[in-house]
């Protein structure tokens, strides 16, 4: 299991079959934030997961701020989280030095 802080709040990460939200719309990630989960659809692929992963911690952060005019337009936190993954796939040494750098 594994747990991802946004925030003051540890959210645990599942990979799971067949997500839909409460109104059975079929879905590949969504976060949960009275229960502290983030969901992903299981078995894509390597950029989708992390790009849905990315996109649900944003929901996250946004909801941390009451930014819910942010937060509730999918539009923006779509585009901001495809960005910030191709920012991470086109300067990898550049990130993997932030991290080194963050952990000092």
């Amino acid at each position: 299991m594994t747990k991802i802080r946004i925030g003051p709040f540890d959210y645990i990460y599942l990979e799971k079959d067949n997500l839909e939200t409460k109104d059975g719309i079929s879905v590949v990630g969504e976060i949960r934030y009275n229960d502290l989960e983030i969901h992903v659809e299981k078995g894509l692929l390597p950029s989708k997961r992390i790009h849905t992963l990315l996109h649900e911690v944003f929901h996250g952060i946004l909801n941390n701020m009451s930014r819910d005019d942010l937060c509730e337009d999918e539009t923006f936190v779509d585009c901001f989280s495809l960005n910030v993954l191709q920012f991470m796939r086109d300067n990898p040494t550049l990130v993997t030095q932030m991290i080194r750098d963050i952990q000092k």
